[in-house]
């Protein structure tokens, strides 16, 4: 005959909904000691271990049940099968005294069953209320980890310092976290595994004000457990006793939810009907009823699609608006925990779906990217997934291009005459180079060669070849050509700058979509991108380069140390760990489960190396255990390292100012200052493998962020000196603020607080980027055209050199002169389009506009004017140096610069008016100084060393340079004027530093003559010695000069002969009354239309730099470009 103890057994092991009830009746304090003899399983095993047969006879649809991971919902709770479940739970905890801290013969209890059967994690917030203590080891060491955001738990191993439950918050004598506990309903008449009750345990710490809160919490959680369990027996004890400290909170709510629930909703979305008599009796003392709670659940379910921040976000139209609602996420209302209610989404998904939706406009998705960082700073959890399972990270990889796209380029091509016809070398946050389809969302550098994949075979890339556009001068191109988009690459992949972005927010790159698919580094084409595929456990586990990110390298590390890994592999996974944060300067205080990166690897560190010691693991050497503190130590050490580093950058790419400050007085400002992302996605070389460049921080900053942010590192003292050998990068960080997808306030700030002093690859300052963005404004940007001339006038108050030219001879004056009017109204029948400058939505302070402006006409003032006014200033305060220096560089219209205001005077005429006598005189004299430096140079050049004696005892005029810049000794140097060369070095030694506008002194040159380095001895003997490791613009030193020299490079080969065949630029046109006069333009940049005529395939791109000044280009490539424009008719004009 069946005991009652094997009949409640016999009952829990049918699994179905009416067995758990009938069980649930027959309850009594006696099977607290039922215990399975050969497994150790308690009734609470028994139930946990019958939970997913019981989901599977109930006919309750699964898909209602738990399959969303980590997203607790009513409707979970209201599930036929977790009523009876939930009960019987309570019912053997509470009336059967069945020990919830119970461990079966391989050591686990329910806490640890729980984790691994299938749907029964719906039980752990109910095993943690009746005081589990999940840090419990089983025999093979693994304890569970229980979040009480998700209200999940997880079987975690090798932590043994994890901080957990109630019952280590007693232990450490946290008493705000014991609090937090108590206030989540957490019983306090249990026992652990040991056979203490939680209040003698409390009372061995010593701690009076834990053990007080204890016994004041002891009524109320008595209470909860006594209604959950459907006591009303007992429940009727504790609301009648009037002893004080048996009173109960009638007004206590789990503050473990938000909202915080109340017992009565607990009781209701738990139990439904069956909960009515305990419902009724706890509100017939006052306890108040679930309505309220109920009405605040349906306004936080719709609280998402109702949100200011996502209302501001969808309606935005400028990057005004997307500016406000940034400033909505520092609302106190603002729950950053909602959740839309149709899919379960995050602001993080959503902002990433209006990222592929605006893209067509790169500047709404830059300042999305930036609502992304400040979004993760105000608490968002960024692993949170929706109810496909999907992280945003999951979200953007699934997303390789969308059909906006095609329809904006259609757009593009259709008409030129509009403002809002525009391109940009970077559409999104990958750039899109010629006419490539953005379904590619990735720029490839191509070439017709035929590429061989690993398998021996062979496959054309013609089909995927464009177009290589011609930008030899910095001003680029703004007159395409349309061409036909090339064919797809072999595999489309996904925006990889923003995948970047949201790797280094600290998604876990593990975490996968329901089919398994998670972010992975693409193994075959293109090589090392980032994809999403299928997971494939052992190649992951095996390969750490495989995933990106630093989450999984650190699962790795802990798998590692806990199995006693040797020492060298330990050590390699920390450098790939260290590697990974510096790759994507990943935040290390991001949060899975509820703890950072720093929390788990101080976990990492055991409490006592004796007392952590398991049974089985008695074999262990000291040795052993030694080599896992000292790795979890380096671990914590790394981590630590990185922390104000990453906070810093998650800071600075959100534009939040004030913690940027917090940040930098912490310390080592330096290296938060100069930050670097060391693996950042430039494009998909011809090999068809991913390339990567150092990217620093600063760069991202001026891409993405706020102009106060920029402004901030500049000021604090970023290096933007630095040479960025990005494919597309003019040289120093600082001419990156110039490029057209970066905002104007953003180059505003970069005008006032960068080095004026640097020069880029093509020898151009910031005065000539500045007067280029002037070229790229449409003819209306009224604002653009304003922040463009403050800019201007900030770079010339600020000193910069106005007579320095580019290696095409030019001046930042020269450049403004060639403003002209709209391409558009000439381009009739050619098949260009025209690109535009983003027009700028805000206009400057009106306060800083009154030098810029007109007194007259109200208009403001043209790039020129502004220029001549800033020569006439200098003149008016008798800036003699300046005045010289200006003459030295050939600066001719310096004599003539105009101030109209308030009456039309030049630049002699006023120093004449304020009686700087010797200024006037310098500036009278200014021709006869330009005839003197020309005949000098001719002198050098021709070798006439009596005629150079003369002139240089007449004129003193040793450091003028020519239109190149090029001093003296350059010229004779190129010009193999050796004695002239020795003589020049003897009177100025210095000028062996002077550099050309290409940054080359002559010792580049010399090292190039192919003389046997005969004079760059003799150079170096009258010198002293020589630094070799003198750069020039495009980072290249003297030193690699003579490498490449003597290694063969054409370019280094030919270089002198190259130099001495340029010609100096043929001066402007002059046109008379009778000749017509050239179209103006304005708003381009280069001087040029390629019309297609008879051959309309025929591709060519001249260059600013030959249309504008043919005399530049040597015999040899004049006529290999004749020879390939035959079919095509060239429209120039002069400027």
């Amino acid at each position: 005959m069946p005991t009652p103890e094997n009949e409640l057994l016999r009952l829990i092991s049918a699994a179905t909904v009416e067995s758990f009830w009938t069980a649930f009746d027959r309850v009594n304090e006696q099977y607290g000691l039922i215990c399975d003899e050969r497994t150790g399983n308690t009734p609470l095993h028994f139930l946990v271990l019958s939970l997913p047969k019981l989901v599977r006879r109930s006919t309750v649809d699964l898909k209602q049940s738990t399959s969303q991971p980590d997203v607790i919902t009513d409707e979970t709770s209201c599930a036929p099968w977790i009523s009876p479940a939930v009960a019987l739970l309570y019912r053997l905890a509470v009336l059967g005294n069945v020990p919830v801290n119970a461990q079966n013969s391989q050591g686990n209890t329910a806490m640890h069953l729980s984790c691994i059967q299938p749907h029964a994690e719906v039980l752990q917030v109910h095993l943690i209320r009746l005081g589990a203590d999940p840090l419990l080891e089983n025999r093979y060491g693994a304890r569970v980890y229980y979040n009480p955001q998700t209200k999940r738990g997880h079987l975690v191993k090798g932590l043994p310092s994890l901080q957990c439950g109630i019952w280590d918050a007693i232990r450490r004598e946290d008493t705000d976290c014991v609090q937090k506990y108590l206030r989540a309903w957490s019983r306090t008449v249990v026992i652990n595994s040991e056979g203490q009750s939680l209040l003698d345990f409390a009372a061995a710490t010593g701690s009076d004000e834990i053990h007080r809160r204890i016994t004041e919490a002891q009524a109320t959680s008595e209470l909860v457990a006594h209604s959950m369990a459907l006591d009303t027996e007992k429940m009727l004890r504790f609301l009648t006793s009037r002893r004080e400290k048996e009173k109960c909170d009638l007004f206590t709510c789990d503050q473990s939810f938000d909202p915080p629930r109340p017992l009565i909703a607990e009781l209701r979305l738990t139990y439904g009907q069956r909960a009515e008599e305990v419902i009724q009796l706890l509100a017939s003392y006052g306890m108040p009823d679930e309505h309220s709670y109920l009405d605040q659940i349906q306004l936080e379910h719709d609280a998402f699609d109702v949100c200011p921040f996502v209302l501001a976000v969808t309606n935005a139209k400028s990057l005004e608006d997307l500016d406000k609602a940034w400033l909505l996420l520092g609302d106190n209302e603002f729950n950053v925990r909602n959740r839309r209610s149709k899919d379960g989404a995050s602001y993080l998904h959503f902002l990433v779906e209006r990222y592929f939706a605006s893209s067509g406009k790169p500047l709404f998705q830059r300042k999305l990217v930036r609502l992304m960082f400040r979004l993760a700073l105000v608490g968002l959890d960024v692993q949170a997934r929706d109810h496909h399972g999907r992280t945003a990270l999951v979200l953007a990889a699934e997303r390789y291009g969308n059909p906006c796209n095609e329809k904006h380029d259609a757009n593009q091509g259709g008409d030129c005459s509009k403002c809002s016809t525009k391109t940009s070398h970077r559409g999104s946050l990958v750039k899109h180079e010629g006419g490539v389809s953005p379904l590619q969302n990735v720029p490839v550098q191509k070439n017709q060669d035929e590429v061989p994949y690993s398998n021996g075979s062979t496959a054309s890339t013609e089909m995927t070849t464009q177009l290589e556009w011609s930008t030899k001068s910095l001003l680029g191109s703004s007159v395409e050509k349309c061409s036909a988009k090339p064919a797809d690459v072999h595999s489309t992949i996904p925006d990889q700058h923003l995948l970047e972005m949201l790797l280094q927010l600290g998604i876990d790159s593990s975490i996968g979509n329901l089919k398994h698919q998670c972010l992975q580094k693409e193994c075959f084409v293109p090589r090392d991108a980032l994809t999403i595929r299928a997971r494939n456990s052992s190649e992951a586990q095996q390969n750490t380069k495989c995933l990106p990110g630093a989450w999984p390298l650190i699962d790795m590390l802990i798998r590692a140390v806990s199995q006693n890994k040797p020492k060298e592999q330990v050590s390699y996974l920390l450098e790939e760990l260290e590697s990974s944060i510096r790759d994507h300067l990943v935040r290390v205080q991001v949060r899975r489960n509820g703890l950072t990166l720093l929390e788990l690897a101080r976990a990492m560190l055991p409490k006592g190396v004796q007392k952590q010691r398991r049974k089985q693991s008695k074999g262990i050497t000291t040795q052993a255990s030694n080599a896992q503190i000292s790795a979890a130590q380096h671990l914590v050490d790394l981590l630590q390292r990185y922390t104000g580093t990453t906070e810093f950058a998650m800071a600075a790419m959100a534009g939040d100012t004030k913690r940027m400050r917090h940040c930098l007085a912490m310390g080592n400002g330096t290296q938060k200052l100069n930050a670097s992302l060391e693996n950042y996605f430039e494009s998909v070389s011809n090999n068809l493998r991913a390339s990567f460049v150092k990217r620093p921080l600063i760069l991202n900053v001026m891409e993405y962020s706020s102009p106060e942010a920029a402004g901030l590192m500049l000021k604090a003292g970023a290096n933007v000196r630095e040479f960025y050998p990005a494919p597309n990068s003019h040289g120093p960080l600082v001419f990156w603020a110039f490029n057209e997808f970066i905002n104007l306030e953003t180059t505003m700030e970069v005008a006032k607080h960068g080095p004026i002093d640097l020069r880029d690859i093509n020898g151009s300052t910031m005065l000539h980027h500045a007067v280029n963005i002037f070229h790229q404004l449409h003819k209306g940007d009224r604002n653009g055209r304003m922040w463009v001339s403050l800019i201007v006038l900030t770079l010339l108050n600020r000193g910069i050199k106005l007579g320095l030219r580019d290696s095409w001879g030019r001046t930042a004056r020269d450049l403004a002169t060639g403003a002209s009017d709209q391409i558009g109204d000439e381009s009739r029948g050619c098949q260009v389009k025209v690109t535009y400058r983003e027009p700028a939505e805000e206009p400057p302070n009106m306060d800083a506009l009154h030098e810029i402006i007109d007194r007259d006409t109200q208009e403001p003032l043209s790039l020129v004017e502004i220029i001549d006014r800033h020569v006439v200033r200098l003149c008016r305060f008798n800036q003699l140096h300046l005045i010289e220096e200006l003459i030295i560089q050939g600066y001719e219209p310096i004599q003539n610069a105009l101030l109209r205001f308030p009456h039309p005077r030049t630049s002699l005429q006023l120093a004449e008016l304020h009686q700087h006598v010797e200024l006037a005189k310098l500036l009278s004299r200014a021709p006869k100084y330009q005839e003197a430096m020309k005949a000098l140079q001719e002198a050098v050049v021709s070798g006439d060393e009596l005629r150079f004696a003369s002139l240089v005892n007449e004129w003193c005029l040793l450091w003028c340079v020519d239109w190149r810049g090029r001093s003296l000794l350059h010229l004779a140097v190129i010009h193999r004027q050796n004695k002239l060369a020795l003589q020049l070095i003897d009177m100025c030694p210095s000028l062996a530093n002077n550099q050309d506008s290409l940054g080359r002194t002559p010792m580049h040159y010399a090292i190039c003559l192919g003389d046997g380095r005969e004079l760059f001895l003799k150079l170096v003997a009258r010198m002293g010695g020589v630094d070799k490791t003198i750069k020039d613009f495009q980072n290249v030193s003297i030193g690699s000069y003579g490498y490449q020299f003597e290694k063969g490079v054409e370019k280094y080969r030919n270089l002198v002969r190259q130099e001495c065949e340029l010609r100096p630029p043929a001066p402007p046109l002059q046109t008379t009354a009778n000749s017509p006069k050239p179209p103006e333009r304005e708003g381009i940049s280069g001087n040029f239309i390629t019309r297609v005529c008879e051959f309309p395939s025929a591709e060519v791109h001249l260059g600013h730099w030959y249309s504008r000044c043919p005399q530049y280009v040597s015999q040899s490539m004049e006529s290999r470009i004749r020879a390939e424009i035959t079919c095509v008719e060239v429209v120039q004009w002069a400027s």
